[in-house]
C-alpha cells in the first residue's frame, strides 16, 4: 500500500429550494458536485470527508492526478443568471504521497 498524507480541501455548500437541501461542490476538483446534504446533516463533516475520500479513491484507482488544495472560496457563484453566495467548510482527506 502506498503512503498517504492528509490534505485539506474546501467544499462549497449552497442552499437549494429555500433550504430543503444543500448542494456540495469541491472547488479544487473543477467544481465537482458531491452528494447533496439534508439540513440536519450540515454539521456532520464526516459525511463530506467520506464523500470526497471516495472521489479521490476512484481517481487514484483510475490513475488520474489529484489536484493540490488551492481554492478557499468563490468570488461569486452564478445559477440561472442570478448570483448566490455559498458557505464553505474544510474537508480533510488522505491522498497518496
Amino acid at each position: 500500500m502506498s503512503k498517504q498524507m492528509e490534505k485539506i480541501y474546501t467544499a462549497s455548500l449552497t442552499s437549494r429550494f429555500g433550504g430543503m437541501y444543500y448542494s456540495v461542490r469541491y472547488l479544487d476538483f473543477d467544481d465537482l458536485r458531491g452528494r447533496d446534504l439534508e439540513p440536519e446533516d450540515l454539521k456532520n463533516i464526516k459525511l463530506l470527508e467520506a464523500d470526497l475520500q471516495s472521489i479521490i479513491d476512484k481517481m487514484v484507482a483510475e490513475g488520474r492526478p489529484i489536484p493540490e488544495p488551492k481554492l478557499t472560496e468563490y468570488e461569486n457563484r452564478e445559477y440561472s443568471g442570478t448570483i448566490s453566495s455559498a458557505g464553505y467548510t474544510q474537508v480533510k482527506v488522505l491522498v497518496p504521497k
